[in-house]
């Protein structure tokens, strides 16, 4: 039974959240914000006291359970409740309230160009990237609704269209342009725009009216009033509120533990058979894609692994792996097959270790092991020859590696064949991608504090993989006749051209020169901070000079940065964040590569290669077009937010460490979070595959975090290190 007091605090507990639920729900209502604060009052109110039957027993469920705890560790958990809860709604993200009011007026002019052959004017209005239904104009003259089209006929002008309402992200105005087009005028707020529509060919014409805009250029947030941002804190105060629920259930989850290592099987085999599901799944799909999935830097180190010239613009460890599969007469299928085995091991590795760690029943890992096969992105891409997929697994097979020797018996004991592991991990990490070392390092140092008992072979092991990737950048390379280029002049292309974009340019004439010399087209050379692509591989940027100029263009942008830091913060807000959620516009996905497929006419294809490369023939066609079709839906990218993963995935870390009382849990933070921070400050492009090892580690863990045996005389946060 609770005291006086404290159903005293779950009364007012209580109202404060139903009145934050009935403000969240009543301004994200359309139509609510025509509505002033003041008439707004009685709908929250009303919807508060529906809120409140509704809140009131969770909340007195929870007062119940945080009655051990102190007051100090209380507010600590309420406020780091509610932070999460922002963070979830930033991150996810979940979109502004409908605060956007706008009013627009498009009026047909009867008048035309003299080349034009009539003065039809077609438009239509998209609305957080949907169209309006042109019925819900106010239309004064003669309009024709034509689909999803206002069409204003020649004969029939002057007319006007009007339409009032609201948005959250987007509003903009599209016209139809071609021969026939004529006049129009936009009236919106305060703004008024006189367009000639003429355009000797068809296209379209559009007007941005409001929030972000569609630009091939800037990536931009999404702006937010003082009403949007108490929407938003009122929503983390529920996401808050969830997490309490669910953070608290987990944690006080009855359960008792087995024994230590007490009937497991080994671990060797236990790995073997999380390993089976994604190596079944990854063989069907082989068939289905036969003979593997293959982009165009796959088919780029194809052909050189066939015809001996390698060069480094891609890791050239994976051009020898390839290589080695040709030397065996083996082609992309064993490839595929082999990078497989190695990607699902890795995997039931880890899903075994994590198992095992937190005493989960053995059912957990068996349901860990089928979620992670059945997810789209990890299996099409274990099948795809990416370099990112053996790197992944190395990634993989060191968080299980910090996990084994993290706890129990096995802490500070790493022998000198899992010293010679590590290195050969370490290696394969820093050898095949660029955000390779800073998991390497994060992995040493975890592994350099929980096993202080080996340390001289945790040290020895970084040594040699640093030597093994000397010897490969310098020598091994040389031997090969590998051409050597450089590509580091690709970000910094990519930070100058966030500096030309913002204005900002170079006051020594000879350093504008030389970027004009680079690009004298584009002013701002085609900037898009989500993606270098449209800077480097555009018809109007002299890529062999700016190579040729590496240094100076470091130079140059090291003097940029100097003067304005702020459009470095501004650049690297914006390119860090597609990682997490912003798009450039509602219409376009949110990766700009999801898996190794596309569909260009409509037919699923998998490899569009030169004469003398592989050729997709799958075993099932229409069972790869239907699977195909399936995972390249827009409405699929949204499976595909890493922040979701990595959130998850640190909720299900503190419910573990909390059910275990062992602060050596949150080591499977470690290098995701190295893995993905580096990225965020370094990335070029935007592809789902650099994300693969947040996917993997967060599919594997959870289950198993989540379901850990919980230790005797547990009590939640307060009881943090180990026993």
């Amino acid at each position: 039974m609770l005291s006086e007091r404290h159903q005293r605090s779950v009364l007012f507990i209580t109202v404060l959240l139903s009145l934050i639920a009935g403000s969240s729900l009543i301004f994200r209502t359309p139509g609510a914000e025509q509505l002033s604060s003041l008439q707004a009052l009685l709908p929250v109110l009303a919807t508060a006291v529906a809120a409140s039957f509704a809140l009131y027993w969770p909340v007195r469920w929870l007062a119940k359970a945080m009655r051990p705890l102190s007051r100090r560790t209380i507010a600590l958990a309420l406020c780091g409740a509610f932070l999460a809860g922002l963070l979830w709604t930033w991150l996810l993200p979940v979109r502004p309230a409908p605060d956007n009011q706008l009013d627009i007026a498009v009026a047909a002019l009867g008048t035309k160009s003299p080349q034009a052959v009539s003065s039809e004017v077609w438009v239509r209005l998209e609305v957080d990237g949907k169209n309006v239904s042109p019925s819900t104009f106010k239309q004064s003259g003669d309009w024709i609704i034509n689909g999803e089209f206002l069409v204003s006929a020649a004969g029939k002008q002057p007319t006007v269209a009007e339409w009032h309402g609201s948005y959250a992200q987007t509003a903009r105005l599209v016209f139809v342009s071609h021969s026939w087009s004529g006049q129009a005028r936009v009236q919106w707020g305060d703004q008024t725009r006189e367009l000639d529509l003429y355009a000797p060919e068809g296209s379209s014409r559009s007007i941005h009216l409001g929030g972000i805009e569609q630009t091939d250029h800037v990536l931009s947030y999404p702006d937010r009033n003082a009403r949007q941002f108490w929407v938003q804190l009122c929503d983390s105060a529920l996401v808050g509120l969830l997490l309490l629920l669910a953070y608290f259930a987990l944690s006080q989850r009855a359960g008792q533990p087995a024994p230590a290592r007490v009937g497991n099987p080994g671990l060797l085999r236990e790995s073997l058979w999380h390993a089976l599901p994604l190596v079944v799944i990854g063989t069907l799909l082989i068939g289905i894609f036969y003979p593997a999935l293959m982009t165009s830097d796959s088919l780029d180190q194809w052909r050189q692994s066939g015809s001996g010239q390698f060069n480094d613009a891609h890791p050239i460890l994976y051009g020898f792996f390839l290589l080695a599969v040709r030397w065996v007469h083996g082609g992309a299928a064993l490839a595929a097959f082999v990078q497989l085995l190695l990607f699902a091991a890795a995997s039931g590795w880890l899903i075994a270790s994590i198992r095992q760690a937190m005493q989960a029943p053995r059912w957990v890992g068996h349901a860990s092991a089928v979620l992670l096969a059945l997810y789209p992105l990890v299996s099409l891409t274990a099948v795809t020859l990416w370099k990112d997929v053996p790197y992944s697994a190395a990634v993989i097979a060191l968080c299980a590696l910090l996990i084994d020797k993290s706890f129990g018996n096995a802490r500070n004991a790493l022998s000198w064949g899992g010293a010679a592991g590590l290195a050969a991990l370490v290696f394969a990490c820093m050898a095949l991608r660029h955000n390779g070392p800073a998991v390497s390092v994060a992995a040493i140092l975890v592994l350099w504090f929980a096993l202080p008992g080996s340390r001289k072979r945790v040290l020895l092991a970084a040594i040699v993989a640093i030597a093994g990737l000397l010897l490969l950048k310098g020598p091994i390379t040389d031997l090969a006749g590998a051409s050597r280029g450089t590509v580091s002049f690709i970000p910094y292309s990519h930070h100058l051209a966030a500096h030309l974009a913002a204005g900002h340019t170079p006051t020594d004439p000879a350093e504008a020169a030389l970027l004009h010399q680079i690009n004298g087209t584009d002013a701002d050379w085609a900037y898009n901070c989500a993606t270098v692509n449209p800077i480097v591989f555009n018809k109007n940027y002299n890529s062999a000079l700016a190579a040729a100029n590496s240094g100076a263009l470091f130079d140059i942008w090291a003097k940029l940065a100097m003067a304005r830091p702020d459009i470095e913060i501004d650049h690297l807000a914006c390119s860090s964040a597609l990682i997490w959620h912003v798009t450039d516009s509602p219409f376009d996905p949110l990766y700009l590569s999801g898996v190794g497929l596309w569909a260009p006419h409509g037919e699923v294809s998998w490899i569009t290669g030169l004469p003398g490369d592989p050729v997709p023939d799958s075993m099932s066609p229409p069972l790869a077009q239907w699977f195909g079709t399936l995972v390249l839906q827009p409405d699929m990218q949204v499976y595909l937010r890493p922040a979701a993963f990595l959130l998850a995935l640190a909720f299900a870390a503190v419910v573990g460490w909390s059910r275990r009382r062992d602060w050596h849990v949150l080591v499977v933070m470690a290098l995701p979070l190295a893995h993905t921070g580096f990225l965020a400050i370094s990335i070029v492009a935007q592809d789902a595959r650099y994300q693969l090892p947040i996917y993997v580690v967060a599919l594997a863990c959870i289950p198993s975090l989540l379901a850990a045996a919980r230790r005797p005389s547990h009590v939640p946060l307060e009881a943090s290190t180990p026993a």
